[in-house]
C-alpha cells in the first residue's frame, strides 16, 4: 500500500508539475506579447537627458534620464523672430500665420479616453503673444520660434544639413518646462512655392518645444530625419499618442507619464501581476490536489 499511495502521489506530483510548467509558459508567451505590443515608437524629451538634437531613436532608444518634460500650464504663449537673411522669403505676418497653423496642428489633436468610448481634446492653448488675444497671464514668457542663420552652440553639431533646432530650459526634477527656443534655419527652405519642406520641419520643432521626442516610425512627423512629403498636412496616430501621453486633457498635465520601452524591464512590468495571478492560481490547485491524494 505504501508502495502504491507513493505512486499515486508521485504521479500527482508529475501532473501538478507539468500543470505548472505548462501555465507558466502560457503567461511567459502573454507577458511577451504585451511586451511587443507596447514597444516604444514615440518617444518624449527627458528631463536629465544629455542626447543632442541628432538623437537617432532606432538605434539608440528613446532619451532616458529624469522625467518627461513638458509645460505645466495648459497656456503657452511665444514670440516670433525673422531674422534679416529670410526676408526675402518669409515676411514676418507670414511667418506668424506658418507657425500658428504648425502649432494648431498639435493643439486640435484629440485623445482616446482611457475606457477608449470616447475623445477629449488636448489640454493646450498656444498664444502669438502679438495675436489677439495677447500673452497668457499679462506677462510675456521668453518662449520664441526664430527663422535664422544657423549658430548652433559649442556642444551641438554644425552639420550645414541641420535644417532646426529646439532647446527647452527646465527643470531636472519635475521635468517642467520653463522656456522653449526654436531655431529654423534657412536651409530648411527647398526652393519651392508649397514650402512643403519648411511646414515640416516647423511642425517637427514645436513637437519639440512642447517636450516631445523623437520616434523611430519613419512616417511620423517626430521622425528623426526630415521628411518634406507634401502630402503630409497633420500629425500621424504616432504622434497623437505622443501628446496625448503629455497633454490629454483627461488626466493632470503635471502626470508627465514616460514610454513604455521593447525591453527586458517592460517584459517583467508585465509579467509581475500576472505572476502574482499564477501564483495563486497555482497554489489553489496544489491544495485540490493534495486533498485529491489519500493520506497514508
Amino acid at each position: 500500500m505504501t508502495r502504491a499511495s507513493s505512486g499515486r502521489s508521485l504521479s500527482h506530483g508529475r501532473g501538478e508539475r507539468r500543470l505548472r510548467f505548462r501555465f507558466l509558459a502560457a503567461l511567459l508567451a502573454l507577458s511577451t506579447t504585451f511586451a511587443a505590443e507596447s514597444a516604444h515608437a514615440y518617444c518624449r524629451k527627458m528631463s536629465k537627458s544629455d542626447a543632442l538634437p541628432s538623437h537617432d531613436p532606432v538605434t539608440d532608444g528613446c532619451e532616458k534620464g529624469g522625467v518627461p518634460i513638458y509645460f505645466p500650464s495648459t497656456c503657452i504663449d511665444y514670440r516670433v523672430v525673422v531674422d534679416p537673411t529670410w526676408s526675402a522669403i518669409l515676411t514676418q505676418a507670414d511667418a506668424e500665420a506658418l507657425v500658428e497653423k504648425e502649432f494648431g496642428i498639435w493643439a486640435s489633436t484629440t485623445c482616446a479616453t482611457s475606457d477608449g468610448k470616447s475623445t477629449v481634446p488636448v489640454a493646450l492653448e498656444l498664444r502669438n503673444q502679438s495675436g489677439p488675444k495677447g500673452s497668457c497671464e499679462g506677462s510675456p514668457s521668453t518662449n520664441e520660434v526664430r527663422f535664422m542663420d544657423p549658430q548652433p552652440a559649442p556642444h551641438e553639431s554644425s552639420d550645414p544639413s541641420t535644417l532646426g533646432i529646439t532647446r527647452n530650459s527646465k527643470r531636472e526634477t519635475s521635468g517642467v518646462i520653463e522656456r522653449s527656443a526654436t531655431e529654423i534655419y534657412i536651409q530648411s527652405y527647398g526652393g519651392d512655392d508649397s514650402l512643403a519642406l519648411l511646414h515640416g520641419v516647423v511642425r517637427h520643432e514645436l513637437g519639440h518645444f512642447l517636450g516631445m521626442g523623437h520616434s523611430d516610425k519613419m512616417d511620423a512627423v517626430m521622425y528623426y530625419l526630415s521628411q518634406s512629403d507634401a502630402s503630409v498636412t497633420g500629425i500621424t496616430a504616432d504622434d497623437v499618442a505622443g501628446i496625448c501621453d503629455a497633454y490629454s486633457s483627461e488626466y493632470p498635465i503635471a502626470a508627465g507619464c514616460s514610454v513604455t520601452e521593447d525591453s527586458p524591464a517592460a517584459l517583467n512590468l508585465w509579467a509581475l501581476p500576472l505572476g502574482v495571478v499564477a501564483a495563486r492560481f497555482l497554489r489553489r490547485k496544489s491544495r485540490g490536489l493534495r486533498a485529491a491524494i489519500p493520506a497514508e
